[in-house]
């Protein structure tokens, strides 16, 4: 998490690689989030979430690829759900009793 974010900071920001449009997009996307200011919680459970959506597992020896992709071009119904709770903070706690049951009763909120 801390990784991706320090990435995002200070790399992204100045790569030659990413048209000036593109970046000039990013930072604007960037600043209306921050506006938003989500839970460290929702970004954390965000992070994990959209990992494992494109395959990397945690293991013994870091984060690896190896769990087969979501290839159909749609967030999960549990990155939907996360999401959906992070916009509605009055299912919040429910939200998280569920996450954290290790049950999928949390997308179906």
């Amino acid at each position: 998490f801390e990784s991706v974010r320090n990435y995002q900071r200070t790399h992204l920001p100045i790569c030659p690689c990413i048209p000036g449009e593109m970046n000039a997009k990013y930072m604007r996307l960037t600043e209306q989030n921050l506006r938003q200011k989500r839970s460290q919680k929702f970004l954390k459970a965000y992070y994990a979430e959209a990992a494992s959506e494109v395959g990397i597992v945690d293991s013994p020896s870091g984060l690896v690829l190896g769990a087969r992709p979501n290839r159909h071009g749609v967030p999960s119904k549990k990155i939907q759900a996360l999401m959906h709770a992070a916009d509605n903070p009055a299912i919040s706690s429910a939200f998280w009793k569920a996450y954290y049951s290790g049950k999928d009763k949390a997308i179906e909120m």
